[in-house]
């Protein structure tokens, strides 16, 4: 055992809760206050049996850079979208851009709106309805990160027992279109007497702030455009168990599905499942830094420094509009510390 995990163990719970601070994130939204669509099913198991199933998407041979848009109303605007995106990354993650943009069809949408949706892509013909001009950037992301055969979009994969890995997909899809297109969202006018609700994908855009931490910007960047959740899952079997990383993907389209619909699980069961979500970061983390240490890449102060960092954006309590989480407990921190001090291989 390092001595990094030999100080975290021994802290005293006022160190511990230190850590930690409120951090809230205020940005924009695309959900406006309920779950639009139809509603998927999850298994109380939390464990999606055919995870292991997920294959590369297909490799594109023809080169569609050169695609003409369809005329739409939103033209200027995708076309923004498209040399931004060109501009700050690689061309080769652009290929299932590219192929979507020669049939998109973007249309504005009323009913998308009374749906409680700002805006909603649909993989299966290529079709974006709007309901709020601001929703558009990150329905594009959607586009863009949809494969051919359209079985995956961005971190996300279509089986037999429908979507995997929605709460991360979104989260991440959100988290781009914050960083490449920040003044998308106007501002909210808090109303006298009234509280502002928070922020739809918030907390997804945190969970997926950690997972970069610990996979990389520009990786997870890449494994979102390029469809491919299969290559998230082989980079976080670097630091965690399968079962450990399929029950952190379903607790987090669990997450993304019921935390405001109470008609599947109890608040008790939500609440624990919102603190696994933030002890799976927390230890994924630690055995991301420990691997650091013993490839001579940081010192034990550094990585000290680093975890520190990392805890501490960690938000006290995860917010769903009007309801919220507590996202870790003191206990839940010294039960990780005392588990990976234990730990000498692990079994993935």
């Amino acid at each position: 055992m390092s001595d990094f995990l030999q100080y975290l163990i021994h802290m005293d719970p006022a160190q511990v809760a230190a850590l930690f601070t409120t951090s809230l994130i205020q940005t924009g939204a695309i959900l406006l206050g309920i779950s639009g669509g139809k509603k998927m099913a999850i298994k109380r198991s939390r464990k999606p049996a055919n995870i292991k199933k997920v294959i590369l998407p297909p490799v594109l041979k023809q080169d569609f850079s050169k695609t003409k848009i369809n005329p739409t109303e939103e033209k200027e605007a995708i076309i923004n979208f498209i040399k931004t995106l060109e501009n700050k990354l690689p061309k080769s993650y652009l290929d299932n851009l590219y192929y979507n943009l020669s049939y998109l069809k973007v249309e504005n949408s009323k009913s998308t709106k009374l749906a409680g949706a700002a805006g909603i892509y649909y993989s299966g013909t290529n079709i974006i309805k709007i309901a709020e001009k601001d929703s558009l950037n990150h329905e594009l992301f959607h586009m863009a990160s949809t494969s051919v055969d359209k079985r995956f979009c961005g971190l996300s994969q279509k089986t037999e027992d429908g979507w995997i890995g929605d709460g991360l997909n979104e989260g991440y899809t959100e988290l781009l279109t914050r960083r490449y297109f920040p003044n998308d969202k106007k501002e909210v006018k808090k109303k006298k007497n009234k509280k502002e609700s928070p922020k739809a994908y918030d907390t997804h855009v945190s969970i997926c702030r950690k997972l970069e931490k610990i996979v990389g910007k520009d990786k997870m960047t890449e494994l979102y455009l390029t469809s491919n959740l299969n290559g998230l899952i082989k980079e976080l079997r670097k630091y965690s168990t399968s079962d450990e990383i399929s029950r952190f993907i379903a607790n987090v389209d669990l997450m993304h599905r019921y935390a405001n619909d109470f008609t599947m699980f109890k608040i008790s069961e939500i609440k624990n499942i919102v603190r696994e979500i933030t002890s799976y970061l927390i230890k994924t983390h630690l055995r991301f830094l420990q691997i650091q240490i013993n490839e001579g890449r940081l010192t034990e102060k550094e990585s000290y420094k680093q975890h520190k960092e990392f805890v501490e954006s960690i938000e006290d309590n995860y917010r769903f509009f009007f309801h919220k989480y507590k996202s870790y407990n003191t206990k839940d921190i010294y039960k990780i510390y005392d588990e990976l001090s234990e730990e000498k291989n692990i079994k993935r």
